[in-house]
């Protein structure tokens, strides 16, 4: 039976959808404190982290210190003292006492005893995570020197301070495996039983969206609809605005789904675009509205709660805007305009007051003809299913992956989390070339039946001279191809896409060396 579908997970997800995070702390705090198996299981991790520390004695949840920082998980030794936090993530940001403050918490209390600071986060996250909490160890106040230990793998650690101060990383899926495993082999099927309906929610959380591609679907196709997703943001924002229930604001990134535009709906700032994560979770639909949580009294106040997915603190509110299936663009547009009017009206009746007399949107027939026949093709609706978009977000895993592998091996450098308006990637130097790695919507459309490109800036033209793959012009920049082999699992994909970066990064070395 798989873990997501668990009776705690379909509770959890239907009628704590906001509190997935706290009720995912106080289920592990339950485990943590009813099973020995699981204690024995978290402590070899932390002891892999760091040596010497003591044993664990008890686990309580939520103690706030007196400056008000509250981990999820706070774990005491046979002396009564604190020396291990844990921190629970699922997609929330971090606060702003995290790590730091947490930190200081436990070099205070320890007095350089052995101690740590664990989080634990989806394993999709980790590669993202763990520079941002290293990045903040060093330059958030309060400051603390930092030594990495390990930068990849299922657990990421770090020294703090030169001393005994650890912070660690690690993944959902691995904690809890190890926990099912030792309780297992204990006997303890009461808490065996118990991990498998946390790993129920945990995976709900972090599903395995590392579904092969069939051999059709890596053709333009889908890649067109996508692009023609960017076209569809700027009409009906358009034509919201010439009807006067919608004020257009700046274009902004749309991280996993690459495109999206801020805007004022109804007199309330919202963000509409191409949100591929909450496809793969929520609903049929690769478009979306997105409300700051400063929204959300507004957003119950105007009847749209039962519309609203909320996925949990630090993450915007959300509302699905669906496409129909298997017709033409203008009614699609239709569509579209039509929905956000009606949430426009419920936010603010008087957002009408300016617009149009006649704001059917028959008027928008037309447009369709004066779109690029080949810049949109109507959806079909398996395509609108979430496998789609799990295919989408499993290739944000490889480009986290196959980056970190880089850098391991030595031909990859300067990684930054880049999203553009062509899609998810990184920032990077390969072969000591400056480059950007992800997705290309645009490319994979145009050129060759694969998402995962390389781009590079006009200006390093160059130094692409001597390089042997065929090289494409994109949107005025220089772009490679990188293969994604059809019906491959994930490590055979993953293992394909790092050769092909390493034999890249080889020949720029030596044509530019």
């Amino acid at each position: 039976m798989s873990t997501n579908t668990t009776l705690f997970a379909h509770i959890a997800n239907r009628k704590l959808k906001s509190q997935t995070e706290d009720t995912a702390v106080e289920a592990l705090g339950y485990i943590l404190s009813s099973s020995s198996a699981a204690g024995n299981l978290l402590q070899s991790v932390l002891r892999e982290g760091c040596t010497q520390i003591n044993s664990i004695s008890r686990v309580e949840t939520w103690e706030r210190d007196e400056k008000g920082a509250i981990p999820d998980l706070v774990c005491f030794d046979e002396d009564g003292t604190k020396h291990v936090l844990i921190e629970a993530k699922f997609w929330a940001s971090l606060t702003c006492n995290q790590p730091n403050q947490y930190l200081k918490q436990l070099q205070q209390d320890r007095q350089d005893r052995p101690a740590a600071l664990l989080f634990v986060a989806p394993k999709s996250r980790l590669d993202s995570l763990w520079p941002e909490l290293c990045e903040r160890v060093k330059k958030k106040e309060p400051k603390f020197e930092l030594s990495i230990d390990s930068d990849s793998g299922d657990l990421r650690t770090a020294s703090i301070g030169g001393g005994k101060l650890r912070l660690l990383l690690t993944s959902w899926a691995a904690l809890l495996g190890g926990m099912e495993v030792l309780a297992r082999e204990a006997g303890d099927m009461i808490a065996v039983g118990d991990i498998r309906q946390l790993r129920g929610l945990t995976d709900h959380a972090d599903p395995d969206h590392s579904l092969p591609w069939r051999p059709g679907e890596l053709g333009s196709e889908f890649a067109r609809r996508m692009e023609g997703l960017r076209r569809l943001v700027d009409d009906s924002i358009s034509y919201g605005r010439s009807a006067g229930f919608l004020k257009p604001k700046r274009v902004a990134a749309g991280g996993g789904g690459g495109y999206g535009r801020q805007i004022q709906l109804g007199g309330t700032a919202a963000w509409l675009g191409i949100e591929v994560f909450s496809w793969a979770q929520y609903r049929n639909t690769p478009l979306w509205l997105r409300f700051g949580r400063s929204s959300q009294g507004q957003l119950e106040q105007a009847g749209l709660t039962n519309q609203m997915f909320d996925p949990g603190p630090g993450w915007d509110l959300r509302i699905p805007i669906e496409l129909p299936a298997g017709v033409d663009y203008d009614e699609i547009l239709t569509s579209v305009v039509n929905r956000m009017k009606s949430i426009a009206e419920q936010l603010n009746p008087n957002s009408m007051a300016d617009a149009a007399d006649d704001s059917d949107a028959r008027q928008l027939r037309g447009r369709a003809d004066r779109i690029d026949p080949h810049a949109f093709m109507p959806w079909l609706p398996e395509e609108l299913e979430p496998e789609f978009a799990k295919r989408v977000t499993g290739l944000h895993g490889i480009i986290d992956e196959a980056t970190s592998c880089g850098m391991n091996a030595g031909f990859l450098k300067g990684k930054k989390f880049s999203p553009k308006q062509e899609g998810y990637g990184w920032a990077v130097r390969l072969g000591g070339v400056k480059t950007w790695f992800g997705i290309h919507f645009g490319g994979w459309a145009r050129h060759s039946d694969t998402p995962l490109w390389l781009t590079f800036e006009y200006d390093e033209r160059p130094k692409l001279a001597n390089l042997t793959d065929e090289i494409h012009e994109v949107n005025w920049k220089h772009s490679i191809p990188i293969d994604v082999p059809a019906t491959a699992e994930h490590d055979e994909v993953l293992e394909s896409v790092v050769g092909s970066l390493e034999r890249i990064a080889g020949q720029l070395e030596a044509s530019n060396a």
